[in-house]
């Protein structure tokens, strides 16, 4: 199975083949808590702020018509990507992800014209991943524009501060002067990181372990469950973003498996994993703000006291695991067609759980 090079938004399934193997048997019993357990501490920023000392309430009260308040998760925004390991690469590389808003809440790509907020993204060390972006600024260090008709109170700006890419998104700015309201916003992103101090450097804890799955590894027991071997489709997708660069430095932008098992009709369900190494701290935030929804909580043989699985299903065929392993987190998103409505998916999902950590460990 090939590894998957990712960008921004990009969904992708594709593995390589391999032979049918026996159906691997149970290996927990499920838990209806949800209590995190991997008890890793938050990033520090690199610079000694809060998301409050970057946008006062001063600012912003004056940014959109409708009121909008601090979210203590930057979870609301697609552009956080909080609800998969990699979005917790901007703040695990020291930056700033800070989020006010109505609390309109949306999901993946799908914009809910209710939302009204602000959205900010510091991603320190960002000089070799700018020229990336270069395309879309014309070449230029900053870039800042608002829509027009419908899309006139959306705003974006992106710039290279130094060293520093700063990301800004506005959503229901201020009908009277939507550029404006972003210019204030930016103005005073661009004043706290002028006048902040270095903050403490922070550390994975000492047990954290690297997390290099090999996805040809967890073909037999996902190939056993859908009695067939999944199909090789390379799918890849454009575009270049602040949160892109940031998975880029982390080194988790091609580290995805995919699998895709072909039905009859030539639909496919699919499984698509991610992992990050010491982002544990992100799946406790997450699964606190109840941002991953209601969840079954399990133990497999090979998972320590720090480690835990999790399964969150939105419906019948699309459930997403999420594994704390070794400080790391795991997640593998479940789509199912119903052809194969029949899989035990609990038991296909712990039975993956307890060879991802088998592997890590």
């Amino acid at each position: 199975m090939r590894r998957i090079l990712a960008s921004l938004a990009v969904v992708v399934i594709m593995s390589g083949c391999a032979a049918e193997a026996p159906k691997p048997t149970p290996t927990s019993t499920p838990d209806p808590s949800t209590t995190p357990v991997s008890g890793s501490a938050a990033p520090n920023p690199f610079l000694d702020l809060t998301c409050a000392d970057l946008v006062p309430s001063s600012v912003v009260d004056a940014t959109t018509d409708e009121a909008i308040t601090a979210r203590p998760v930057a979870s609301y925004r697609e552009l956080s990507w909080f609800d998969q390991p990699r979005g917790a690469a901007i703040r695990q590389l020291g930056g700033f992800t800070c989020e006010w808003s109505n609390g309109a809440k949306e999901v993946d790509d799908n914009l809910n014209p209710d939302y009204s907020g602000i959205y900010v993204s510091v991603l320190p060390e960002a000089t070799d991943e700018w020229p990336k972006f270069a395309a879309y600024t014309n070449g230029e260090l900053s870039t800042a524009q608002c829509g027009t008709d419908a899309y006139a109170q959306t705003c974006t700006f992106d710039a290279l501060d130094g060293t520093t890419w700063v990301h800004v998104e506005l959503r229901g700015a201020r009908a009277a002067d939507p550029a404006g309201a972003q210019d204030a916003v930016v103005a005073s992103v661009r004043a706290a990181l002028a006048s902040g101090s270095a903050g403490t450097p922070w550390a994975p804890a000492a047990d954290t372990l690297p997390i290099d799955l090999s996805c040809e590894a967890l073909e037999p027991t996902l190939d056993g469950y859908f009695g067939r071997s999944n199909d090789a489709v390379d799918e890849s997708g454009g575009g270049w973003s602040q949160e892109a660069s940031s998975w880029s430095i982390a080194g988790i932008l091609d580290t995805t498996c995919s699998y895709s098992y072909t039905t009859p009709d030539y639909y496919a369900s699919s499984i698509f994993i991610q992992s990050y190494s010491g982002a544990g701290w992100a799946l406790d935030e997450a699964l606190d703000a109840g941002l991953l929804g209601t969840a079954t909580q399990f133990t497999t043989p090979s998972m320590s006291d720090t480690d835990g699985g999790w399964i969150i299903c939105t419906d019948a065929t699309a459930c997403t695991l999420h594994v704390a392993v070794a400080h790391g987190w795991v997640s593998a998103k479940l789509q199912l067609e119903p052809e194969d409505s029949a899989i035990p998916i609990d038991e296909m999902l712990q039975a993956l759980a307890e060879d991802i950590t088998a592997q890590v460990r």
